[in-house]
């Protein structure tokens, strides 16, 4: 019943040609909608290839086009001496034999999001490499021909006016283009939303499983396809080998020998002016032996001066100045209070405020582990949490850490 619902019969007006045997041509259109979605007439086929399946493709816009199959065969009984039957039959379909929903994107990307994301504004891309959105207050109405619309280079949104129990996220790439939502046990046809791109297909569970590997669309085989979970980067533990996240090395030591040398190389910080970062430390030498000091780690304070109130050079001369100091009454055995005294670094003059009297010198630095895990975590929370937290606070923690 279906079938014969969907025939219909019809007969070439002209059957003397001079450029051969009469030929087929197909367009898109939709009369009784008036649907903006009409394509530009195909190539003429024949008829005379019966028993062969052809792929009839329709230009939509910018190289696009809509490709079905077309498949000639001849009446069964007498009718075979005067009629041809003409199949027009979707290029794919997909049945989903899973006991859950899934989608269906043709997708050649390299790079997907880290976590999943429920509108494509939330992916640093231009707005013209977007190709889909989730709009749950704009569904797509069952009359609109939500398929085509790719085709014509238009936005898709992915909401499905049903309760399709695939959620609002995905982690496709915004640049992927939507194809369906197939429900358990469904079957939808469907057609390439972009022929110009690769013909590659992946498969979307919802926002807690990552996309499957890309598949051949003609490509005629048995795929395993392997979907991992999702997790996202921000939320990751970080395991810490150092015995505190943030702790003070203390100079000069006590029942080490100690040649005056710290053995460390700082830089700044890229975007961070006044963070000083441990670049390196100097094989044998005091950090790298009796230290636990590694590359990445922050120096927070040089005594109970921040840091991030000096510039890198100027850090970088009062740290040396220090150690000079400490390293001098080691050397000399002192045991009164170091005089006042003024020492002049490249051409800039360092008071007795600058210089303490005390012989001890304090760094305070923040591990790597913890420099990432504050960072995993802003990004979670917002810039507020690293805001939170001053120099005093930061202080505190060291002291009671060591």
């Amino acid at each position: 019943n279906v079938v014969s619902k969907l025939a219909f019969m019809f007969n070439f007006q002209d059957v003397f040609s001079l450029g051969g045997p009469p030929r087929l041509c197909m367009q898109l259109f939709d009369s009784e909608n008036n649907s903006p979605y009409t394509s530009s007439w195909s190539s003429g086929f024949g008829l005379e290839s019966v028993g062969v399946t052809q792929i009839v493709g329709m230009h939509c816009k910018d190289g696009r086009s809509l490709e079905v199959s077309v498949s000639i065969s001849v009446a069964p009984g007498r009718l075979s001496n005067y009629t041809k039957i003409v199949r027009i039959c979707p290029r794919y379909v997909v049945v989903n034999q899973l006991s859950q929903p899934l989608r269906l994107w043709q997708d050649n990307s390299i790079l997907h999001p880290n976590l999943a994301i429920d509108d494509s504004n939330d992916v640093n891309e231009s707005k013209d490499s977007r190709k889909w959105v989730v709009n749950r207050a704009e569904q797509e109405s069952s009359g609109d021909l939500n398929q085509y619309k790719s085709l014509f280079g238009i936005t898709t949104n992915i909401a499905s006016p049903e309760d399709s129990g695939m959620g609002s996220k995905t982690t496709a790439n915004s640049a992927a283009c939507f194809i369906a939502t197939i429900q358990p046990s469904g079957i939808i046809s469907f057609h390439l939303p972009d022929t110009r791109a690769d013909r590659l297909l992946r498969i979307d569970l919802g926002s807690d499983w990552n996309l499957s590997c890309s598949f051949n669309a003609d490509m005629t085989a048995e795929y395993v396809l392997e979907i991992s979970r999702a997790r996202d980067i921000r939320m990751l533990p970080t395991l810490s080998t150092r015995s505190a996240p943030i702790y003070t090395v203390v100079l000069p030591p006590q029942d080490v020998e100690w040649n005056g040398e710290l053995g460390v190389w700082f830089e700044t910080d890229w975007g961070r002016e006044r963070s000083i970062i441990v670049k390196g430390t100097k094989e044998g030498s005091f950090a790298s032996f009796h230290t636990d000091i590694v590359v990445g780690d922050e120096l927070l304070f040089i005594d109970d001066k921040s840091v991030n109130d000096l510039s890198f050079n100027e850090a970088m001369k009062y740290l040396k100045a220090r150690l000079e100091s400490v390293g001098e009454i080691r050397c000399n055995q002192a045991i009164k209070p170091l005089q006042r005294m003024r020492k002049t670094i490249r051409g800039t003059q360092y008071a007795d405020n600058i210089i303490s009297s005390s012989g001890i010198l304090s760094l305070t630095l923040m591990t790597l582990e913890e420099r990432l895990r504050r960072l995993r975590r802003s990004a979670v929370v917002g810039h507020s949490y690293a805001k939170n937290e001053g120099p005093k606070d930061i202080k505190e923690r060291a002291c009671n850490a060591s």
